[in-house]
């Protein structure tokens, strides 16, 4: 039997715990939770052991330290059999399963998920069944066997969806989507992302939102339509960027009233005790105060960036107004290979830019990145060892220009970014306070830096999409918007120096056959060939674009006599007339040319394409395979002009 008022006091320090964990303060959290089980023990109250020892299991679960979680889970199982308490033994079971998983260890995870499952469906528990469930899809997903993995997630989705469940929904919609993107099924795996994006946007789950968006925009930027996903990405990229503002404003909020708490709390006793120790103790809070003011500020101005190199600018002027940094660095992680790219260093106030890069193994920064904490270099040649191997240790000592260093490794959730790194060729340069001053500021540079970069994606795809629309996609020519663009930009021009150009209008003899004997590849690879014989053929100043199926555009500018103008038609016809090789297979193909010159034909680029197309289209039904003239559309060119 629980004592009440005991009992009380032991609940109200397991909701504080609870709290602080949501809010990131997991040092305080561990202090109350710590607190509730003693008083749970001296009470006899195994609940609230139980309890205590879950929660403290889920910190160093996400502190990534899964060993210290699983000793707390199994002593908070053990408690739960005791009292044969068997609804919170699904809870826990899913938690060593988890558990388990994260340290690789996939039979035993493989058991407890598997009991979890059984045990829900005797107690009829079916939110602990759904989540056994997707667990398990996750589970076999790693062991590659994606069609179980995604049985498992769909029977977990109609059990919530039949719960109505909707943070249910959200994993099972989403592992489901994931799973078909793995596989390739890109219209099944939009689908249910899809259902992930619009279910998050009703229940205001924007961070779920942002997870499916990028994952979404990833699939359509891989089918080759940067369009979707250039829209999809900067929807993503304006919520992360509100929550991570929303995030930023909290925690500064929190601090800022932590810390007016604690002066106000200093202040009063200093008036009740006028002691000479609170007088001290009240000062240390007025710097902290002044410290996290001057953090603010640093975080504003770092986020302010919208470049990658701006960002390392900002960064660097802003640490140098609190740190003496004779060496400063910036490194990015490339999942890929797995390598660190250096694109950014300051040296003694020289900015250096380079693309140098190197594996993550057997470096500072790597390891710092790898164990994802801060690391402190108090003297290189007496740490480094205890780091790297005796190799990479020995050609880092006899390159190293600095003897004290800090490692900042950028991280958000999962994802890892980068490393800052700050350098002194003095041996114990920085102290834990340079580190702590770092980690407060990385939630800001992480935030600047992944905007940067996204900024840099989108400008990307902005250029993607400008040439989808002004070229070929299959030959690289101009397409028909560029060409009618340049046309009449070249008509004002021409106006104003009064002068004559030449249009011509090209449509391809015998390509039909092509692609009935021999394949669309072999027709693609045939326009693309001509496309390029076409572009040699013209001038730089000139223009050549695809305008259909087997026809092509010429644009000639500057160009005056009649002979010049054949001429040029006679190079055009050469250029696809010319045998081609396909997989040891001649092809010959002959071309129909008309064409138009301004201004004889016509003065606006609609007619003088419409000309040309007239004129082509005459000599197609007077024999084909040679050109003619817009203004002699009945006559054929002379025989020692003809191609």
């Amino acid at each position: 039997m629980r004592n009440r008022l005991g009992s009380v006091e032991i609940d109200a320090r397991l909701g504080l715990g609870s709290v602080f964990r949501q809010l990131g303060r997991f040092d305080t959290a561990l202090d109350q939770l710590r607190q509730a089980w003693h008083l749970a023990e001296t009470a006899g109250d195994e609940l609230g052991q139980m309890r205590a020892e879950i929660t403290i299991g889920e910190i160093h679960l996400a502190l990534e330290r899964p060993e210290e979680a699983l000793e707390c889970f199994f002593r908070a199982r053990v408690l739960v059999q005791s009292s044969q308490l068997r609804t919170e033994l699904v809870d826990i079971q899913l938690s060593l399963g988890q558990t388990f998983q994260t340290l690789g260890r996939n039979e035993e995870a493989l058991d407890q998920l598997s009991q979890a499952l059984v045990l829900s469906k005797s107690l009829g528990n079916r939110i602990g069944e759904a989540r056994s469930l997707d667990l398990l899809g996750l589970l076999y997903r790693d062991w590659g066997d994606g069609e179980l993995a995604q049985e498992y997630h769909q029977r977990c989705l109609e059990i919530c969806q039949e719960l109505n469940h909707p943070w249910g929904q959200l994993d099972a919609f989403y592992h489901l989507g994931d799973s078909y993107a793995l596989k390739g099924d890109q219209e099944a795996a939009l689908h249910y992302l899809g259902k992930v994006s619009t279910l998050a946007e009703q229940l205001g789950a924007r961070s779920h939102q942002v997870r499916a968006d990028l994952r979404i925009a990833e699939l359509w930027e891989r089918a080759g339509d940067p369009t979707r996903a250039l829209a999809l990405l900067r929807r993503a990229l304006d919520l992360e960027r509100s929550l991570k503002a929303e995030e930023a404003s909290r925690n500064v909020r929190v601090f800022l009233d932590e810390f007016q708490a604690e002066h106000k709390r200093n202040r009063e006793e200093l008036l009740r005790l006028k002691s000479q120790k609170l007088e001290a103790e009240s000062l240390e809070l007025k710097k902290a105060l002044d410290s996290l003011r001057v953090i603010s500020e640093l975080g504003r101005r770092i986020t302010s960036s919208l470049t990658v190199s701006g960002f390392f600018q900002t960064l660097y002027e802003s640490l140098s107004q609190i740190f003496d940094l004779p060496a400063f660095g910036l490194a990015l992680f490339d999942a890929k290979d797995n390598t660190m790219r250096y694109p950014f260093r300051i040296m003694n106030g020289q900015r250096i830019e380079s693309r140098e890069r190197r594996p993550v193994e057997n470096s500072l920064s790597g390891w710092a990145l790898e164990h994802r904490t801060t690391l402190l270099i108090s003297d290189i040649e007496q740490d480094v060892g205890k780091l790297l191997d005796e190799e990479a240790a020995t050609a880092l000592l006899s390159n190293s220009t600095f003897h004290s260093a800090v490692f900042l490794p950028l991280l958000a959730g999962d994802e890892r970014i980068g490393v800052v790194t700050i350098q002194h060729p003095r041996s114990r340069a920085f102290d834990e306070l340079h580190c702590r001053f770092l980690e407060t500021l990385a939630g800001f540079i992480v935030v600047a830096l992944r905007n940067a970069l996204s900024h840099r994606k989108v400008k990307r795809l902005n250029r993607q999409v400008l040439k989808l629309a002004h070229y070929d996609p299959l030959t690289g020519l101009a397409n028909r918007r560029l060409l009618t663009d340049y046309l009449r930009r070249t008509i004002a021009l021409s106006l104003r120096r009064n002068r004559k150009f030449a249009l011509y209008f090209l449509d391809l003899d015998g390509f039909k056959p092509i692609n009935d004997q021999w394949g669309h590849d072999a027709g693609d690879w045939v326009l693309r060939r001509l496309g390029e014989r076409l572009r040699s053929t013209m001038r730089d100043s000139d223009l050549v674009a695809r305008v259909g199926g087997d026809e092509f555009v010429a644009l000639a500018v500057e160009v005056e006599q009649r002979p010049s103008i054949e001429a040029i038609a006679e190079k055009l016809s050469l250029a696809i007339t010319e045998p081609l090789i396909w997989e040891d297979q001649t092809i010959e193909l002959g071309v129909s040319i008309g064409i138009a010159i301004y201004p004889d034909s016509a003065t606006d680029a609609d007619t003088l394409l419409n000309r040309a197309d007239g004129a082509m289209y005459q000599v197609k039904h007077t024999g084909k395979n040679s050109w003619a003239f817009a203004e002699e559309p009945g006559t054929p060119p002379p025989p020692s002009s003809a191609p």
